[in-house]
């Protein structure tokens, strides 16, 4: 048996796929086995020992791996697959993605590889990770179905940063995953468990991280804003649960309510009130498509701070196509 398996206590043990000690092998089998890169260049710093588990997940590729050698290798993208490397256990790794190169440190940052990108990656010895794949087509059409909007190919920033109040509740959603797999029974092999899962993995994945079209989320101008208008968007944001009055924004921002509506008509393309409403829509569909706890139209209406669920239901549907009914019961499995 490969020294690696004595050395390491990987996630998804139940799903080995491979523990090797022959670098060729390994590289053999790799190739043959991930459809999102080829390695055109591999080189090992001293005894080499390679252990891979992998998990699909609806159309999520999740894997843990370990190597006991440094590695330097140089990944040719040869799909759409979008790639996110999150380093466990002290040692640390680099990725050079063009003429930049990013660090990945446990507890710290991991580094996502665009589709068809190529790049070159170096570890030092002990080095153990998880990898979080899927297609582009994936994303897009999570991205669709969570915001109502058509989307072309997504950019995504390259350091994914741990550290942030963005990537929890990934993080806590993709740690949970980890552990079920560890079960005799994990809750993803029940019928159409792995698929909804994968949906709420692709939601907060979205939501995680700075892409292309982000602004549909944050309703950020592409131009710079005043400080009022910001300061009044984020204020918004914050007490979406209530409704807040132009005299409550006056004061917070300290300018005048019509100083506010002319801000957020040039720079939003809205009122104030329009952007908490839209705002609010975005939440209630949200809710309805990644909270466990989300069981009926009027709880999650209530959270989201909207009162009136006649109006809520027809404006939902001018906004996304379907009625908040539709996409919770799309959301259990139901529609």
């Amino acid at each position: 048996m490969p020294a690696v398996s004595a050395r390491f206590r990987l996630p998804l043990s139940r799903y080995r796929c491979m523990d090797e000690d022959s670098l060729d092998r390994a590289v053999a089998m790799y190739g043959s086995m991930s459809g999102a890169v080829r390695l055109r260049e591999i080189s090992a710093d001293g005894p080499f020992s390679y252990q891979l588990n992998h998990l699909s997940l609806g159309p999520i590729g999740l894997s843990s791996a370990a190597n006991t050698a440094g590695l330097r290798v140089k990944v040719e993208g040869s799909s759409d697959n979008l790639l996110l490397s999150i380093p466990l256990g002290p040692a640390s790794a680099e990725s050079t993605i063009g003429q930049r190169t990013w660090s990945a440190e446990s507890g710290k940052s991991g580094v996502l590889s665009a589709p068809w990108q190529d790049s070159e990656v170096r570890t030092r010895p002990g080095y153990q990770n998880i990898l979080f794949a899927v297609s582009q087509q994936a994303l897009q059409e999570a991205l669709t179905t969570l915001t109502g909007a058509q989307q072309r190919a997504l950019q995504f920033q390259s350091r994914f940063a741990f550290a942030s109040a963005q990537t929890a509740p990934f993080m806590e959603l993709l740690g949970y995953v980890f552990r079920e797999a560890e079960g005799e029974r994990p809750v993803f092999d029940a019928p159409g468990m792995a698929e909804r899962l994968a949906e709420a993995l692709l939601f907060r994945f979205l939501l995680s991280q700075a892409h292309s079209p982000s602004a549909l989320f944050s309703a950020r101008s592409q131009h710079v804003e005043p400080r009022h208008v910001r300061r009044a968007a984020e204020y918004l944001d914050t007490h979406l649960q209530r409704t807040v009055t132009m005299a409550e924004l006056g004061r917070v921002t300290g300018v005048t309510a019509r100083a506010l509506q002319l801000g957020f008509k040039k720079y939003r393309g809205c009122s104030p009130l329009t952007f908490a409403r839209a705002r609010r829509l975005e939440r209630a569909r949200l809710l309805l498509l990644t909270s466990d706890s989300a069981k009926n139209v009027t709880e999650v209406a209530r959270l989201a701070g909207i009162e009136h669920l006649g109006r809520f239901s027809l404006s939902y549907r001018q906004r996304f196509g379907e009625s908040p009914k539709h996409t919770l019961a799309r959301r259990w499995g139901r529609a």
